[in-house]
């Protein structure tokens, strides 16, 4: 179902320090074998820390920060 409006959340990501210029691409290129990597690296997670917060933006950051660390382990970005 989903949550109601009042309870979404965006995800904006700033960086302090814009490069001049051109700037570089940074895509994760999807495998078979890396997308099931990922996946059982995410099965693995017991996800406990983020039911140890009662805060809901607590929830989401620990959730994204958990999230993205496995998907940088198993699909590594790359520069195109």
């Amino acid at each position: 179902m989903g949550y109601p409006d009042h309870k979404a959340k965006i995800l904006c990501i700033n960086d302090e320090n814009p490069k001049r210029g051109l700037a570089a691409v940074r895509k994760w290129h999807f495998t078979g074998v890396s997308v099931e990597e990922c996946k059982y690296l995410l099965h693995q997670e017991s996800w406990q820390e983020v039911f140890v917060y009662s805060e809901l933006n607590t929830k989401c950051y620990v959730f994204t920060d958990t999230v993205l660390y496995h998907l940088n382990t198993a699909l590594p970005l790359k520069s195109v």
